[in-house]
């Protein structure tokens, strides 16, 4: 998060290499909710029980600390689009904090 060291932030935002932003604005958008919950529960997959329990404490922290009933995929989301540009509308430009 910028606000945690916006010094460190704004020498990454500049020190040349391609750096890809994206917003927490972007990510709020991105929940997983009980629906989806509810899915990963009724998988055999191994994977998919795995993410089940974990997902626990993220949907409890969600729930207590923004009242909502889902869980935001911040890192998922900023994975997905490093990884596949082509999955988000982006701008290119100089950002400096």
């Amino acid at each position: 998060m910028i606000f945690g060291d916006p010094d460190v932030v704004d020498i990454v935002f500049t020190c040349g290499a391609d750096v890809l932003a994206v917003g927490i604005y972007v990510t709020h958008h991105v929940v997983l909710i009980d629906s989806d919950r509810e899915t990963l529960a009724s998988s055999n997959g191994t994977f998919a029980q795995y993410l089940l329990k974990i997902l626990e404490v993220y949907f409890n922290y969600h729930h207590d600390g923004y009242s909502t009933k889902g869980v935001y995929l911040h890192d998922p989301t900023a994975m997905f689009a490093a990884i596949n540009p082509s999955l988000i509308t982006y701008v290119e430009g100089a950002v400096r904090v």
